[in-house]
C-alpha cells in the first residue's frame, strides 16, 4: 500500500434501524439507535508539535538549507517552502495524499461513563475498543442514555502494523499510538487521529471527530540550469527521528536516528533531468512521510546525481500537517543577476541596479556598476550625467563616486567596457557588511570586473555587500533574498499619471498573518543603501544582524557630522544627520532619485531612474502624484486598517481608480530623522517619495489608523520604500 494523507471531518449520527441485535450488558441504560458513522471532504489543518527554533533560523519555522557538496568539489543548492496540505480530490494508495473519500475503514475507540464524570479518568476503550468502521454503515453499537456520556477516539489507518494502538482499553484520557516509519518510502504513512469528548448521551444530533494530520510531507524537486542533461540517482535522509508515541497532538520520539544501515530512507529515481527543466523527484506517489521534530545535529540529506554523492545537514522544524518541498538547484556558473530579471528569467542583454533579487541558495555574481548605469545592455547615461544636455535646476548635473568626482561612464573598475576615464579604480576586496538572517550569505569576492557571493541558506532576508579599494568602500548592494518576483503590480491612476506598484515594500521578508506581518529595511531621502530593519513587525529593537562568520555585528552607527555625497557612498551603514539642513548630506538637490527633476510636490511625471535609487532592476522610487492622489491633504480616510499591522488600499474601494490587487502598506515605522532610533512600529507607515517638499525636506505617504496622508519631513528620517514599475 501507498502512504495516505487524509484529511476530513468524520461524523457520528444516530439513526434508528430495524433488526439490530447487539446490546450493552444492562440494555436499559442504551437506546436502541445505533451509531453510524459519515464524513465530509475538508481539509483539517493539523496542531503543531513541536514548533522550537532550531541552530541558523531566525523566527521562521521553514528548515534552513544550503549547499550539497561532492568530494570533488561540485556544488547543488538547497532552498525550502513550507505549506498546509491542500485538499486532495481523487483517492490515492500508499505514498499520496488523500482525502477522506479515500478512507474505506478506520479505527475507532469509545469510552461510556457516568454524566458527571470526564473522559480524562474514563478508559479510553472502555465501550468499544479498536473497532473497525467503515463509513456510511451502521456500527453494531448504541447510543447511550443521557445519564451518560460519551467520547469517540478515531485513527488512520486502521490495522497496519507500523501504526498501532499503544494504549490499553481500559487506560484513561485519550489513547496513545506507536509508530515507526517504515523504511520503504512508497510504504510510508499519513497518520491521522482526532476526537470528540465527553458528548452526552441519549441524542442524536451528528457528533463530528476531526482528524489530523500528524506527519510532515517531504517532497524534492530538482532544477537543472546546466547545459546537459543530468541523472538523479537518488535522494536520501538520513540521521532524522523515526519512531515514536503520539497522545492526542504530541509526539514524544525515540531517541535513535536513522542511518544508511538502519532503517533507511532512500528514494531510486533513476531518471534524467534535460537542462533548463524542473523535475518533482517526489512527485504524488513518493512522498517522504516523517515524523514532525526539530531535526537534530545528525540530520543529513544526501543525494546522488550522475553517479556522484552530495550531502548536506538538514536544519530546522518539520511540523505536523505541514508540506516542506526541498528545490535543488544544479548550475554550469555562477548566475549573473545583471542577466535576469527580477523573477529570475534570462534577459537579452544587460540590466543593473543597486538592489537584486535571489530565489535560491547558489552561486551568483553582479556587475561592477554604478546602480542604474546600464539599461538594455547600454549605456543608461541620464542615470549619472542628468546635466549632460543642459543644467539641472536645484539639482546636480553629474552624479558623483565615493571620491566626490563627477561619474563620466557606467562601471566603477579600470578594466570595464564605458568605464570612467582617467579615475584608475581598481576593487580589490568585498566585505559582507551585514545580513538580517545567519548564513545567508557564506561567501563573497571580486573577480575582475564582478563581485561574486553564494547564498548558502535561503529562507528570505536581507543583506549588504560592499567593493573596496584597500579598506575604502566603493559601493554597495542589496540583495534581498525573496520569493517575490515582482511580476504583479497594480495599477493606480490618479487621474494624471498612472503608476504600476509593487505588492510589498522594498526587502520586505514576511513573518506572519499572511504577509501583513514581517519586517523591511529603511532608507534616508536620496541615498541608495538600506538601513537594518526592526527585529519583528511591532518591535523597537534592532533587527540582529550578522557578518561573513555568523557572528553579529552593530550593522548601524549614527554621526550628526555634515557630510558629502561621497561620504554616504564610503559609509552606507552611517545613518547621517546635518543640523543645518535636517538631511543626510549637507546638500540639497532635488534630483537625487529622479535625474531630471527641478520641482516639489506634486510631480506627476514618470521618475527617471537615477545611480542612487535604491530598487531592483526595472522599478524605481514613484515621483510625488502617487501618494498625493492617496492622501492628499492628510485627508483621504477610510476603515482599512489592520490593527498593529497596517493599511490596505482596496481594489474595490477605490475601483474607480485601480486596476489590479489590493495594495497593502505595512505599519513599519521609522527610524528618527535626530537619532536614528526606531519609532511608530505597528501604528504608522512611512513611504518615500522620489519628489522632495522643499530644499530641505522629502515628500512621503503617512498611513495610520485614521487615514491616508501625503505628508513632508527632514531627508534624514529612515522610511519603507514601496518600489513602482519604471517607465
Amino acid at each position: 500500500m501507498k502512504s495516505l494523507l487524509l484529511t476530513g471531518v468524520i461524523t457520528f449520527t444516530a439513526c434508528m434501524l430495524a433488526g439490530c441485535t447487539e446490546y450493552a450488558e444492562n440494555p436499559a441504560e442504551f437506546t436502541t439507535e445505533n451509531i453510524v458513522i459519515n464524513y465530509t471532504d475538508s481539509v483539517i489543518d493539523a496542531s503543531v508539535s513541536p514548533d522550537a527554533k532550531t541552530r541558523s533560523q531566525s523566527a521562521c519555522s521553514i528548515p534552513a538549507c544550503g549547499v550539497l557538496t561532492s568530494k570533488s568539489g561540485q556544488k547543488m543548492y538547497l532552498s525550502c517552502t513550507e505549506a498546509s496540505w491542500p485538499v486532495e480530490k481523487t483517492v490515492k494508495t500508499r505514498g499520496t495524499k488523500v482525502t477522506t473519500a479515500g478512507i474505506s475503514r478506520m479505527g475507532v475507540s469509545a469510552s461510556v461513563y457516568g454524566s458527571s464524570s470526564s473522559y480524562t479518568s474514563a478508559g479510553c476503550g472502555s465501550y468499544f475498543y479498536k473497532e473497525s468502521v467503515t463509513p456510511g454503515t451502521p456500527t453494531r453499537f448504541y447510543w447511550p442514555t443521557s445519564n451518560y456520556k460519551i467520547s469517540f477516539f478515531g485513527y488512520y489507518p486502521y490495522n497496519n502494523a507500523a501504526f498501532t494502538v499503544q494504549s490499553a482499553a481500559n487506560a484513561t484520557g485519550v489513547p496513545t499510538y506507536a509508530y515507526t516509519v517504515p523504511s520503504v518510502i512508497a510504504n510510508q504513512l499519513d497518520i491521522m487521529t482526532g476526537q470528540n469528548v465527553d458528548q452526552l448521551g441519549g441524542s442524536s444530533s451528528p457528533v463530528s471527530i476531526t482528524l489530523a494530520h500528524r506527519c510532515s510531507a517531504i517532497h524534492f524537486s530538482v532544477t537543472n540550469n546546466k547545459s546537459n542533461a543530468i541523472t538523479v540517482n537518488s535522494i536520501s535522509i538520513e540521521g532524522v527521528k523515526y519512531s515514536g508515541t503520539l497522545s492526542g497532538s504530541t509526539w514524544t520520539l525515540g531517541s535513535g536516528v536513522n542511518s544508511s544501515s538502519v532503517n533507511a530512507f532512500t528514494l531510486t529515481y533513476g531518471s534524467s533531468v534535460a537542462a533548463g527543466i524542473t523535475a518533482d523527484i517526489t512527485g504524488t506517489s513518493n512522498i517522504f512521510m516523517m515524523l514532525p521534530q526539530t531535526l537534530p545535529v545528525t540530520a543529513t540529506l544526501k543525494m546522488v546525481v550522475d553517479n556522484e554523492n552530495y550531502e548536506t545537514e538538514l536544519t530546522g522544524t518539520w511540523q505536523a500537517g505541514k508540506e516542506y518541498t526541498y528545490s535543488v538547484t544544479i548550475n554550469d556558473n555562477a548566475i549573473d543577476l545583471s542577466m535576469v530579471d527580477n523573477a529570475g528569467t534570462a534577459r537579452a542583454s544587460m540590466t543593473t541596479a543597486n538592489c537584486y533579487l535571489v530565489h535560491a541558495a547558489g552561486d551568483y555574481k553582479l556587475p561592477l556598476v554604478y546602480g542604474n548605469a546600464i539599461k538594455n545592455g547600454t549605456d543608461n547615461r541620464v542615470a549619472y550625467y542628468p546635466g549632460e544636455d543642459g543644467s539641472i535646476t536645484n539639482g546636480i548635473d553629474q552624479f558623483v563616486n565615493h571620491n566626490d568626482t563627477p561619474i563620466s561612464g557606467p562601471w566603477i573598475t579600470k578594466s570595464g567596457s564605458g568605464v570612467n576615464a582617467g579615475m584608475g579604480l581598481t576593487a580589490t576586496s568585498a566585505e559582507l557588511l551585514w545580513q538580517d538572517r545567519s548564513g545567508l550569505i557564506t561567501s563573497v569576492s571580486v573577480n575582475g570586473d564582478y563581485l561574486e557571493f553564494t547564498v548558502g541558506s535561503f529562507g528570505g532576508g536581507n543583506a549588504l555587500i560592499a567593493v573596496k579599494n584597500g579598506s575604502t568602500i566603493l559601493w554597495s548592494w542589496h540583495i534581498w533574498a525573496t520569493d517575490e518576483t515582482f511580476t504583479s503590480t497594480t495599477a493606480v491612476n490618479t487621474g494624471s499619471h498612472t503608476y504600476n506598484v509593487a505588492a510589498v515594500n522594498l526587502g520586505w521578508v514576511p513573518t506572519g498573518d499572511g504577509g501583513k506581518q514581517g519586517y523591511c529595511p529603511y532608507y534616508q531621502w536620496g541615498r541608495k543603501d538600506p538601513f537594518i530593519p526592526a527585529a519583528a513587525y511591532n518591535s523597537t529593537t534592532n533587527h540582529t544582524v550578522y557578518n561573513i562568520s555568523n557572528s553579529s555585528v552593530t550593522g548601524i552607527t549614527y554621526s550628526g557630522t555634515g557630510v558629502t555625497i561621497a561620504d554616504n557612498i564610503k559609509n552606507p551603514t552611517t545613518h547621517y544627520y546635518y543640523s543645518s539642513n535636517y538631511g543626510p548630506v549637507t546638500t540639497t538637490y532635488y534630483n537625487m532619485w529622479d535625474a531630471q527633476n527641478t520641482t516639489t510636490n506634486n510631480v506627476t511625471t514618470a521618475t527617471k531612474k537615477t545611480i542612487y535609487d535604491p530598487c531592483p532592476p526595472g522599478f524605481c522610487v514613484p515621483t510625488g502624484n502617487l501618494y498625493y492622489f492617496m492622501g492628499n491633504t492628510y485627508s483621504r480616510s477610510d476603515a482599512n486598517w489592520t490593527t498593529n499591522q497596517g493599511k490596505t488600499w482596496s481594489a474595490t474601494t477605490y475601483s474607480s481608480y485601480t486596476t489590479g490587487n489590493d495594495l497593502f502598506f505595512p505599519a513599519a515605522g521609522s527610524r528618527s530623522g535626530s537619532s536614528g532610533s526606531l519609532s511608530n512600529m505597528g501604528s504608522g507607515g512611512f513611504y518615500w517619495l522620489a519628489t522632495p517638499g522643499s530644499p530641505n525636506v522629502g515628500r512621503y505617504l503617512n498611513v495610520n489608523s485614521s487615514n491616508w496622508g501625503w505628508r513632508n519631513t527632514y531627508r534624514a528620517y529612515g522610511f519603507s520604500v514601496r518600489p513602482v514599475a519604471e517607465e
